[in-house]
């Protein structure tokens, strides 16, 4: 498929607290040995839009569809989700210049 990515997963979390409308996108890539560790070490980013109304809206039907983990057309309606971060939101005038308000890096170490 076109939207997934070999080399780590992604996934969304649209969310609306205290008034203030964000998109969170988890991504988690594989075991590395990067540090060292005798135990495997993994990273993880999580990168943050801050939301207009535009494109919340814009997003929020389709977050809504991805809530359905049994739904058959789950994997329709991630496509979905990720076309329009991808090929639509990311490519407005807007996140051109200013793609993402701010990202945290995790490391994660096997116990």
């Amino acid at each position: 498929k076109s939207y997934l990515n070999k080399e780590h997963l992604q996934t969304f979390r649209l969310a609306d607290e205290d008034g203030k409308k964000y998109l969170q996108i988890f991504n988690i890539y594989p075991e590395q040995n990067k540090y060292p560790c005798e135990k495997s070490t993994m990273e993880m980013f999580v990168q943050y839009l801050d939301l207009d109304g535009h494109e919340h809206e814009l997003l929020k039907p389709l977050h809504d569809r991805m809530k359905n983990l049994k739904d058959p057309k789950l994997e329709k309606y991630i496509e979905a989700m990720h076309k329009a971060i991808f090929e639509e939101l990311l490519l407005t005038e807007k996140r051109k210049a200013k793609p993402i308000n701010f990202f945290e890096p995790y490391t994660c170490f096997q116990k």
